[in-house]
């Protein structure tokens, strides 16, 4: 994968796509109009490419404190993808620490027009991806510098 900088203020997009049997991450920085993407073939991949970076057992806890599980969370992605919307997000404060090897936490902030989230994931980087283990939202009360 070509690597390029990021800089507060870019905005960036992504996409994922699925053809013959390959998955297609590309990502752009349509600020400067850079961009990179990486193929990868996934042989046992049944539904959209979001079952291949969820692990089992992936959970995620949302803003609400709500729980959901792996299907539940694959299902409505899959949703998503069929009626997709044009959204503005804007990511700040994006930190990535190692915590074990090939284990990560990712922690930022984000903010989706007045809505604004601090999140976490957990990822780890296997022979041949990188997959979610836990995500985690936390809604921020208004008024609360983000």
């Amino acid at each position: 994968v070509n690597v390029f900088a990021v800089h507060a203020g870019d905005i960036i997009d992504s996409s994922v796509s699925f053809a013959s049997g390959e998955f297609t991450l590309t990502i752009s920085d349509l600020s400067t109009g850079k961009s990179s993407g990486i193929t990868a073939t996934c042989a046992d991949c049944a539904r959209t490419s979001a079952e291949w970076i969820a692990e089992a057992p992936s959970e995620c806890v949302g803003a609400s404190g709500r729980r959901y599980g792996r299907s539940f969370i694959l299902d409505t992605l899959e949703a998503q993808y069929k009626n997709p919307t044009m959204d503005v997000w804007e990511i700040s404060g994006f930190h990535c620490l190692q915590i074990a090897a090939d284990n990560y936490l990712v922690t930022y902030t984000l903010i989706q027009g007045r809505r604004v989230t601090r999140r976490a994931t957990l990822w780890r980087r296997t022979a041949e991806s990188w997959q979610i283990l836990y995500h985690q939202g936390t809604a921020v009360e208004p008024g609360v510098a983000p």
